[in-house]
């Protein structure tokens, strides 16, 4: 220090220096999920000079912790977010950072129980479960045992269970275990699956039918007291039993089939459907001759045979065949063959006599049941014809039938033309149609005269043919 006098002298004085403390931290971590009743660590990074004390945001306070981290467990019974809200060292105080959020996961509950079912065969039957909790499974079983999905198998680890087409294998007791992050496990209530069976709905009915035909007869199995029948048809008329399991009906006239159609449901109130397509039959006898050329082609043939198609010489017999269609024929019939014999005015004859089919053509042997279903043959003799002489003997041949008797000849004239007229009468055998076999003789010059035969006859056709007196009946062939 300066005197004033051009001297100076010293002294000692203290300086006081001041340290400014950081303030106190504390970061907050340990976010995690716990089970009701259970327990979680959370923790505070402490920054600072120890001791400290940390107050939590649900007023819990730790104090005199002497290092870091500041740790506690916490067991809420909810979801809660923890803080802190306050942190002191040694010097200063401050507000912590970060947060820990503790989840407490929920139990598996059901709330909605799965319900009894009757389903019917075929069917889909789907079981439900309402459940809640934390990260639940769910785990369908069957009598106890785990099911899979697969087949008809569908929902097995879903809230929805569903069996499509159910068959009676499927019935049992059904449950659901609904399982999830925490224990325990809720198993549903048994919920039964009844399978009930579907009605026998297969129609009983002929398959062909004579169309126009009454009274016949379709039916289905009884599905016992208090199941209905629903019956339609296509082209026929119900005419009794409507509403029951067997029906009446009528085919209709027109068309080549009718369609029976019906819904059987029974008392459990399954319903099954079914349809049956029935042929119908005009009863026409269709006449078949024999066609003999080309070599190798040789069939019966029910157009006109052309020249092209036959060569049948005087004094030969041509093969007939006349079918007549079950089910118009049913257990017997009757028809009358007829044929022209003589041309009034000019003396020549053309069909002298009937004989056996196979008398002249021996490629028609063995061919009787061409095209047709054969179970049995029989023969018939065929009468004699008083008016000629020379008659070759043969026979009538039935298949799938019998003659039981036939008529004498008798004559009649018709524009300008005597024809002779044979009945026959027989039996069929159920299911089959019958086929009558015969051959016409055709007149020759050597027994009648000269230009007489066959090949003169003057309008150039003849008739051979039939009427019917138990079938419907075409028009006679011409020749």
């Amino acid at each position: 220090m300066y005197n004033g006098n051009g001297s100076f002298s010293t002294s000692t004085s203290t300086v006081l220096v001041q340290a400014v403390k950081a303030r106190p931290t504390a970061s907050v971590s340990g976010s995690t999920a716990i089970c009701p009743g259970g327990s979680a660590a959370i923790q505070a990074a402490l920054g600072g000079t120890s001791p400290w004390t940390v107050t939590w945001s649900d007023g819990v306070v730790q104090s005199g912790i002497v290092s870091s981290p500041a740790s506690r467990s916490v067991s809420p019974s909810v979801t809660t977010v923890y803080s802190v809200t306050n942190v002191a060292d040694a010097y200063c105080s401050n507000s912590g950072s970060g947060s820990a959020t503790v989840t407490v996961n929920s139990l598996p509950a059901i709330s909605s129980q799965p319900s009894p079912k009757a389903a019917c065969d075929g069917s889909i039957a789907t079981f439900t479960v309402v459940a809640s909790g934390t990260g639940i499974t769910y785990r369908w079983r069957k009598d106890g045992i785990n099911l899979v999905n697969g087949g008809h198998v569908s929902g097995a680890t879903s809230a929805t269970l569903t069996i499509s087409s159910a068959a009676a294998a499927d019935a049992g007791s059904y449950d659901v275990v609904v399982s999830g992050t925490c224990p325990p496990a809720q198993t549903s209530n048994a919920a039964s699956l009844i399978v009930n069976p579907r009605p026998n709905a297969a129609i009983s009915a002929a398959d062909r039918l004579c169309d126009g035909s009454a009274g016949n007869v379709a039916s289905v199995p009884d599905a016992g007291a208090g199941a209905g029948y629903a019956w339609t048809i296509n082209n026929g008329t119900i005419t009794g039993g409507a509403g029951t399991s067997s029906i009446t009906y009528t085919a209709a006239t027109n068309g080549n089939s009718l369609t029976l159609n019906v819904t059987v449901t029974s008392p459990n109130g399954c319903s099954a459907s079914s349809s049956k397509a029935v042929s119908l039959s005009t009863g026409d006898v269709v006449i078949e001759d024999w066609k003999n050329i080309p070599l190798g082609s040789e069939s019966w043939q029910s157009a006109t045979l052309q020249t092209k198609d036959m060569m049948y010489p005087e004094g030969g017999t041509v093969p007939y065949r006349l079918t007549l269609p079950q089910p118009c024929v049913g257990n017997a019939w009757s028809i009358t063959l007829e044929y022209d014999f003589v041309d009034v005015a000019t003396g020549v004859h053309f069909c002298d006599f009937l004989t056996s089919y196979n008398a002249y053509e021996g490629s028609v042997s063995g061919h009787a049941c061409m095209g047709d279903t054969c179970t049995g043959e029989s023969t018939f003799p065929i009468p004699a014809d008083g008016s000629v002489s020379y008659q070759m003997p043969g026979v009538f041949t039935v298949e799938n039938g019998t003659i039981t008797s036939v008529s004498a000849y008798s004559t009649y004239l018709t524009g300008g033309t005597n024809r002779k007229q044979l009945t026959l009468t027989g039996t069929a055998t159920p299911g089959s149609d019958v086929m009558l076999l015969f051959g016409a003789h055709l007149a020759r010059d050597y027994e009648w005269g000269n230009g007489e035969g066959a090949h003169e006859w003057p309008t150039g056709t003849a008739t051979i043919g039939f009427t019917a007196t138990a079938l419907p009946a075409p028009p006679g062939i011409r020749m």
